[in-house]
């Protein structure tokens, strides 16, 4: 089988390709099932072939906050054309009620200006949160935004690299946002910030998770503990039954948020693989490896030069260069490389010590090479013709 799949006209094709190679010539019984294990078992295509499988890692869900604006997450929307000096937009997203402020910005913006204008619209509605979960722009890694918020006991969440599903909430709102500035700003598209008050309202009123009026929804954050208390019974029956229900309230939107969250791993899972290990499965290890090993010749734990095997000019840029066939001391011959002249010279200058050295591995010699880089050129010519392979 090695002919129909090895060989470079081969191209170690897959198991379907293989067979169907095979099958037009030949014939015998449990054909598929060897070329299939002899495939499966190829060293070269597990070594060297891209992994197929399920996208590794199965999803982990952030947790569910325990109270509104606790846990907010962060995003921009640039590249907007300007309107009244602005041209990126702000996403804050509280996690738990899904309400949120959009907050138009002026560019160039610094993680200073973008600090700032969080103060104003969502620190002074709803205090400093306890975590922020942002992808990895400049501003959010900044020295200055870090040590901003973890001086307010704020814990700062970064995403991985190129994974946006680790914010995904503003992400999607993103998108959401950018629909509702095209259906009315698509005739006028230098007056979509005179439109962002009223796309706030629209979300807010339509698609947050709680069902009461907007103060309600918005401002239900954690109250101060010497203010509201929930353990306190109160006197006023009234305001009692307020709290009680606002805690319920609460219950409620994390029980539907921790299913939706069950129901969307569930379905995401589908098609993604456990990531925990990222090694192909080796069916049966190869009785020994016909690759040639890395040897840095530069390395002062690079093995002695044994022998040279061959000799061959290469072009490199516009210049010809001398290279060797070095077979290195506790080396095969099939383990041998093809280094430099120049470079063996001299990394290892007493390996041309002798004039002719004759072993059972090949032929040590001994190249005189002046400073003149034609003459050099000239004796490494007569070299590679063999010429001098006899004297």
């Amino acid at each position: 089988m090695q002919i129909w799949h090895n060989r470079t006209s081969s191209g170690h094709s897959g198991m379907e390709n293989t067979y169907r190679k095979i099958s037009q010539l030949l014939y015998w019984k449990n054909l598929r099932d060897d070329i299939n294990q002899y495939v499966r078992n190829c060293f070269v295509c597990k070594r060297s072939k891209y992994d197929v499988a399920a996208s590794p890692g199965l999803i982990q869900p952030l947790a569910i906050p325990t109270s509104a604006w606790s846990n907010i997450s962060m995003d921009f929307i640039e590249g907007l054309p300007k309107s009244k000096g602005k041209t990126t937009i702000m996403v804050v997203v509280d996690r738990l009620t899904k309400s949120s402020h959009f907050i138009a910005l002026s560019h160039p913006y610094t993680d200073a200006t973008v600090a700032q204008a969080f103060l104003d619209q969502v620190f002074k509605l709803h205090g400093m949160p306890e975590n922020i979960v942002s992808d990895r722009d400049p501003i959010f890694i900044s020295r200055f935004w870090q040590e901003l918020f973890s001086a307010h006991g704020a814990t700062l969440s970064t995403s991985t690299a190129y994974h946006p599903q680790t914010d995904g909430q503003t992400e999607v709102l993103s998108r959401t946002l950018e629909s509702y500035l095209r259906c009315y700003c698509s005739d006028s598209q230098k007056d979509w910030s005179l439109y962002l008050p009223m796309a706030e309202w629209w979300y807010n009123t339509n698609s947050t998770l709680l069902s009461k009026p907007l103060h309600m929804k918005h401002y239900m954050g954690n109250p101060h503990p010497y203010i509201y208390p929930t353990w306190l019974v109160t006197i006023d029956e009234e305001v009692d039954r307020s709290l009680v229900t606002r805690e319920l309230k609460i219950q409620l939107l994390r029980f539907h948020l921790h299913r939706a969250q069950q129901r969307m791993q569930s379905l995401a899972n589908k098609g993604r693989s456990d990531g925990q290990l990222q090694l192909k499965l080796c069916h049966k290890a190869p009785a020994q490896f016909t690759h040639l090993p890395i040897v840095d010749s530069a390395s002062p734990y690079c093995e002695e030069p044994r022998c040279i095997l061959e000799r061959r000019m290469i072009k490199k840029g516009n210049k010809a260069v001398a290279q060797l066939l070095i077979h290195w001391k506790n080396m095969s011959k099939e383990q041998a490389t093809w280094e430099d002249f120049h470079v063996i010279k001299t990394r290892f200058p007493s390996f041309f010590l002798e004039d002719k050295e004759v072993s059972k591995e090949g032929v040590v010699m001994r190249i005189e090479v002046e400073e003149s880089p034609s003459k050099e050129m000239e004796v490494v010519e007569r070299c590679t013709l063999g010429l001098l392979s006899g004297t």
